[in-house]
């Protein structure tokens, strides 16, 4: 094998290993973010409908606790 000849085979080779490490890499990072946006979507989900509703109930009820607690006071 002439010098040339093997300079352009290891250059075919380095290019070729870019080229697959460069597609699982992109494969990879495009699972991480798939993963992430579903991680997300799940919080946001339980926390419009569990945690506000949960909240609200608990300022309702400390209100009408606020208001007998007056009214006992008052009389």
């Amino acid at each position: 094998m002439k010098q040339e000849d093997f300079e352009e085979y290891i250059y075919e080779l380095q290019n070729k290993k870019f080229k697959t490490n460069r597609r699982t890499s992109t494969i990879i990072n495009n699972f991480y973010t798939l993963v992430t946006i579903v991680i997300m979507t799940i919080t946001i989900v339980i926390y419009v409908n569990i945690i506000v509703p949960s909240q609200k109930k608990q300022n309702q009820q400390s209100k009408k606790y606020e208001k007998t607690t007056t009214k006992h006071i008052s009389h």
